[in-house]
C-alpha cells in the first residue's frame, strides 16, 4: 500500500487535531491559514486513507484519584500461540493495564500499569494471573 504524501497544511492540521480534536475546523483553518472547506476535504481524505483512524479523549488519571503508574516487565515461559493468546486476554481485561508493548532483551513485554496507590499496585502484582 502506498503511504500518502502529506503536505504542510495536512501536517499542521494533524498537529492541531492531536493537540485538541474538539476544535472546530474554522478555528483550525484560521490558525494555519487555510479555508475550513479545504481542511474538511483534506480531513476526509486523511480519514479515508487511514491516516486518521479515530478521535479520542485523553484522561487525566490524577484528577480521577489514580496517583501511581509503573512499568512492569513480563517474561513468558512459553511462547506458544495459546499462551500468547491467554496473556493477551488477561492484559485486555485488566483495568489497571493501560499499555502492553513488545520489548527486546531479557523480557518479552513491558506493561504500563496504573493504581490509586502503592497498596493497590502491590495487590495488582500479587494477584495478577501473570507473574512479572
Amino acid at each position: 500500500m502506498n503511504e500518502p504524501k502529506l503536505d504542510q497544511i495536512e501536517i499542521k492540521l494533524l498537529h492541531a487535531l492531536q493537540d485538541n480534536c474538539r476544535r472546530g475546523l474554522n478555528e483550525i483553518a484560521n490558525s494555519i491559514g487555510s479555508s475550513a472547506s479545504s481542511l474538511w476535504r483534506r480531513l476526509k481524505s486523511l480519514e479515508e486513507n487511514g491516516v486518521v483512524e479515530r478521535y479520542s479523549v485523553m484522561i487525566n488519571h490524577r484528577k480521577m484519584g489514580i496517583k501511581e503508574s509503573a512499568y512492569v516487565h513480563v517474561r513468558l515461559e512459553k511462547h506458544s500461540e495459546d499462551n500468547i493468546a491467554s496473556f493477551t486476554k488477561i492484559v485486555m481485561e485488566n483495568e489497571h493495564i493501560l499499555e502492553c508493548n513488545y520489548t527486546t532483551g531479557e523480557y518479552d513485554f513491558v506493561l504500563k500499569v496504573i493504581a490509586v496507590d502503592m497498596r493497590q499496585f502491590h495487590r495488582f502484582l500479587r494477584d495478577a494471573p501473570i507473574q512479572p
